[in-house]
């Protein structure tokens, strides 16, 4: 019984928990490494080094240490085998489910978490009844009509927001705050004489109150659904497809993190020395999948990640970012190293809790993400506390460095700010061609053999970001001159504006495919030169971002005809708002899922495409329960509380 369950497929089988539970006093270990094999009890074999992730049901009486002491290297057993690597047992330890509440930090995240929660229903049903009691009969059924108002009445939103009317008698709030309508020469009227003076408004609510409603879920959630300004929709559909990008690329290479065998007939006992007389590519852990054009989509997935983009309080300017991502950040970090650990059982949920220490817990790590700094520290990239937050790191050094500097510039002039991010991007590239020549870094994030690292040395490090920022940055300055000079983005020629489209996608569909010419043929080293590695991974990104910047310009200067309206679609608002807190829970969701798994993962179609929409409705649901509690009721005191 304890042979059947366990995982006896070569090199990976997590085996049956489930029997491996049933079965009195035993229980299932995982052994994860590579086995080595005595070339002098197996001669004939072609491999001496075996990858191992399997389970073994165990007796109970045999524990992780003991399996451990048995096949270390030097032990005194007489096995022909040694393990280089450990082994986890699923009831061992004290981070799993049935001690949660055994956990005083556990116990403290989960009571905030319900005090946030109680917090926001409270201030919810409050703003309910005082809407109720304010909010005057209604004469009858609403046809549906505008009631038109005078031309320049000032008008009060929910929020306490003063803006004036606009001459077809419709509030337009965000002509106003962008500077489209005259802030002079409104006419004077009891509510903005009051304001001007400083005296309170009628009705207005108590400060009090009003902190209270800053958790309100009903104006929240009503907020969420509010269309910004016409000029920039279509990059809302832009970011919810980058973010389906994303989720896309790291649901396959956590499948391909932990591969299982699809070849099931390739067992321990009587096929052994078959299995032994297997090639060292056939027992790679990466299976074939990713030297075939599909798995472009996941490699190009890498180009998806977006940056959020008169006198300026740089103060105010800075603590505004900060309050826009720390109190998300540091909700998901919290969670992520202090609850998630106790969020799992099973076979593989030892490793998930040991990564979450050794990144988070150990050398207090933690701080380095919450300080956006852990794109440089810790060193290694593999050992970064939530490592899928390292671009927020970049974002930040970019807003606090890049930002100011772009700001100041095209202030000055519009030919200086063109010069300045020119002059940046080339020293990125610069740069960028410099290390990935020194370094002999590969063109992919799979490192080949005999390549230098180019996650720890190239891929989340700034300067080698920072050209593709500037692109953002340039595009920006290039509408902010014309909007001053002419009040508008002229249109492109026809003619014209079919080759910027033609030149644009041809450049990034080279950007987005261009590495499967380089892997095809089944060597992650790739068959690129040197050069053409290297100019690939320092223009990759700047070019990538060119072809978007060029195609953005044309669906705002009103030519992106149905693709723009698509993008610029009213239900896409709502969830470009939440994709920033949909990148943060995405990565958490996949831990807890596949670290629950009693099965490796396997590299098919369907199984990707169960698993990836999964991953892509639940991490919303999560970004707009991180966004009721956290997100929103921050920004609102911020406004109430800095103006």
């Amino acid at each position: 019984m304890l042979l059947g369950a366990s995982g006896l497929a070569i090199p990976a089988d997590l085996g049956n928990a489930g029997l491996c539970a049933a079965i009195k006093e035993a229980h299932m270990c995982v052994i994860k490494g590579e086995l080595v094999i005595d070339e002098a009890v197996f001669p004939t074999s072609n491999v001496t080094v075996i990858p191992l992730n399997n389970g073994i049901c165990l007796p109970s009486a045999c524990s992780a240490s003991m399996l451990e002491a048995l096949l270390a290297p030097g032990s005194t057993s007489t096995l022909p085998l040694m393990l280089i690597g450990g082994v986890t047992c699923s009831d061992e330890g004290e981070y799993r489910w049935a001690n949660v509440w055994k956990s005083s930090g556990a116990v403290a995240v989960v009571a905030l978490l319900g005090t946030l929660l109680a917090i926001v229903v409270v201030a919810s049903v409050v703003d309910a009844v005082r809407s109720a009691i304010r909010s005057p009969p209604s004469p009858g059924a609403s046809l549906g009509y505008d009631v038109p108002r005078p031309a320049g009445t000032m008008v009060f939103t929910e929020d306490g927001l003063l803006f004036p009317v606009n001459a077809t008698g419709k509030g337009d709030e965000h002509a106003l705050l962008l500077g489209q309508l005259p802030r002079s020469g409104m006419p004077s009227v009891s509510g903005a004489s009051a304001l001007a003076a400083g005296a309170p408004l009628p009705g207005k609510d108590p400060l009090a109150l009003r902190i209270l409603l800053a958790f309100s879920a009903i104006h929240n959630l009503k907020r969420l659904v509010v269309q910004p300004p016409a000029l920039l929709n279509s990059l809302n559909g832009m970011r919810f497809f980058s973010m389906c990008f994303i989720i896309i690329g790291h649901t396959v290479l956590n499948i391909l993190s932990n591969p299982g065998v699809d070849d099931l007939s390739a067992v321990f006992g009587p096929k052994i020395l078959a299995t032994l007389g297997l090639t060292d590519a056939d027992l790679s852990p990466r299976t074939g999948a990713v030297y075939q054009f599909p798995f472009q989509v996941v490699l190009g997935a890498e180009f998806c990640t977006l940056s959020n983009g008169k006198s300026i309080n740089w103060v105010l300017f800075v603590a505004h970012r900060f309050v826009r991502l720390l109190p998300a950040l540091g909700l998901l970090v919290l969670v992520y190293t202090v609850l998630v650990p106790y969020l799992g059982d099973g076979p593989a949920w030892p490793a998930v809790v040991s990564n979450v220490r050794t990144t988070c817990v150990e050398h207090h790590r933690w701080l380095a993400t919450l300080g956006f700094v852990n794109n440089f520290t810790p060193a290694s990239f593999g050992n970064i506390c939530a490592g899928w937050t390292w671009y927020l790191s970049n974002d930040m050094q970019f807003f606090l460095v890049l930002a100011p500097l772009s700001i100041l510039a095209f202030r000055a002039s519009f030919k200086t700010g063109l010069f300045v991010v020119s002059f940046l991007s080339a020293l990125g590239i610069a740069l960028g061609l410099g290390i990935g020549a020194a370094n002999n870094l590969s063109a992919n994030l799979l490192s080949g053999p005999g390549e230098g690292n180019q996650t720890n040395e190239f891929y989340g490090k700034p300067y080698m970001r920072m050209p593709a920022y500037l692109i953002g940055v340039g595009l920006a300055g290039v509408l902010d001159w014309l909007g001053r000079t002419r009040g508008y983005a002229p249109r492109l020629p026809p003619l014209v504006r079919w080759l910027v489209y033609a030149a644009a996608f041809t450049v990034m569909g080279l950007t987005f495919f261009g590495q499967y010419s380089n892997i095809k043929g089944g060597d992650l080293a790739g068959s690129w030169p040197k050069a053409t590695r290297v100019a690939y991974l320092a223009l990759s990104r700047p070019a990538w971002t060119l072809g978007l910047a060029a195609v953005v310009y044309i669906y705002i200067s009103g030519d992106g005809g149905p693709v723009a309206a698509f993008l610029s679609a009213p239900v896409f608002a709502g969830l470009a708002r939440l994709t920033y807190s949909a990148y943060l829970w995405h990565y958490v969701i996949m831990t807890v899922v596949f670290g629950n798994a009693t099965a490796l993962s396997r590299y098919r179609p369907d199984f990707i495409a169960v698993y990836t929409s999964f991953f892509l409705i639940s991490a919303y649901i999560m970004s707009l329960i991180s966004y009721l509690l956290v997100e929103k009721p921050i920004m609102n005191l911020e406004k109430l509380l800095l103006g």
